[in-house]
């Protein structure tokens, strides 16, 4: 019996991946390979649907209509349509999406190739029929909720080759903390419902379950298999071939032996050196109070120009990772917000605004602190929580 292929459709809001694609290579004409798109969503299936969205008018789209065309792509033509620029590409490609899966029911995978938020309504519907997504876009651009919520995500840096662009190391910085592949591993190692040896050729796929933009790529490593001897002798100790079954076995270490390997020192040095813990309540408060200042002194501003003013403000005693930390850790304790959620470029340049509920200065340090103690507990799972407030001086 013939092995059914998978039906695949291409949608691509290209207008913000071309955008997005000139921030990340601004030294590249067209940095945008249809070719390696293709390839790539051609190594899951047939191909049935090929559609982008842009105004094909304007720069930087207008460079890419030829290479579309050659490549058979449906050209859906979206003039702007408001004073911010929008071109409703977000909606009409939705409309486009559901058409397709409920007139052509035997599609079977669709791509997304986006750095817009608000198609995560379109993933959940696209799952809710039983199809697999698979979401393309740049690194910078896509949140957490579009990456965790979509079956893959593939990033556009990894099919395109890396840039030496400043954005895109300090992007790298940031992500250091929570995109730890160890911390990966110990994840999949705890929902393990056996401690029998797991199956080399499914472990990829596991991981993926856990977090769809996983890639062995992303980590400098060629081939799956190379990322994971990486890990011999630290999370697993051989890998076996079952002559019987036909596969290799990998034989993990129990999830208790690997979080009672951690001490203290490990933790110690992730709240003070990683996480830059600000542990004089008295500067927090005072760094609270001045955060506000400069909002309400400029209406909005961004993450970098307020470390330069903190900098500044507090007489160069603060280092400016410090700060950067700091100030890192209250953007995703939510103490303000993007002022444009459209915004492509890096986080630390991103215009920002003052949240308008804000909650008062004891409510701000429980924000802060609680940021703390979740992301090294994430960071070391099975530690007890008295442990790390203790390390903190909470008590």
């Amino acid at each position: 019996m013939t092995e059914k292929v998978p039906k695949i459709a291409i949608y691509l809001d290209f207008e913000n991946l071309a955008i997005s694609a000139k921030e990340v290579y601004p030294s590249t004409p067209r940095p945008l390979r249809i070719d390696d798109i293709l390839d790539f969503a051609k190594g899951y299936g047939e191909v049935l649907i090929k559609k982008a969205f842009a105004d094909w008018n304007k720069p930087p789209c207008n460079q890419y209509v030829e290479d579309l065309r050659l490549r058979a792509f449906d050209l859906v033509f979206l003039p702007q349509t408001s004073l911010s620029g929008k071109n409703g590409a977000d909606l009409r490609m939705t409309i486009d999406a559901l058409e397709d899966m409920y007139d052509k029911s035997l599609l079977d995978v669709f791509f997304l190739g986006t750095g817009d938020t608000d198609f995560i309504h379109l993933i959940r519907k696209i799952k809710e029929r039983g199809k697999e997504v698979v979401v393309l876009g740049f690194e910078h651009s896509i949140g957490r909720t579009i990456r965790y919520n979509c079956d893959r995500f593939e990033s556009l840096e990894d099919l395109l080759g890396k840039a030496p662009a400043p954005a895109v190391k300090e992007k790298k910085e940031e992500e250091e903390l929570e995109d730890d592949p160890r911390e990966l591993f110990i994840r999949y190692i705890k929902n393990r419902s056996t401690e029998e040896p797991a199956i080399l050729s499914q472990i990829k796929n596991d991981l993926m379950r856990l977090d769809p933009s996983f890639s062995e790529k992303k980590y400098g490593y060629k081939h799956f298999k190379e990322f994971l001897d990486s890990f011999k002798g630290d999370l697993f100790t051989s890998i076996k071939m079952d002559d019987k079954a036909g596969h290799h076995l990998v034989y993990f270490k129990s999830y208790s032996e690997l979080t009672s390997a951690i001490n203290e020192g490990q933790v110690r040095e992730f709240i003070e050196k990683d996480m830059r813990y600000i542990k004089d309540r008295a500067l927090r408060k005072a760094l609270y109070k001045e955060i506000i200042g400069l909002f309400h002194a400029d209406g909005e501003t961004t993450i970098n120009q307020m470390i330069d003013d903190l900098w500044s403000l507090f007489d160069k005693k603060v280092p400016k990772a410090t700060l950067k930390r700091f100030l890192r850790t209250m953007a995703e304790g939510r103490m303000f917000k993007f002022a444009n959620v459209k915004y492509t470029g890096n986080i630390y340049t991103m215009p920002q605004v003052l949240k308008g509920d804000l909650p008062s200065m004891e409510k701000l340090d429980d924000v802060y602190l609680q940021r703390i103690i979740d992301l090294t507990l994430k960071k070391f799972s099975g530690v007890p929580q008295e442990t790390v407030t203790k390390m903190m001086g909470l008590s």
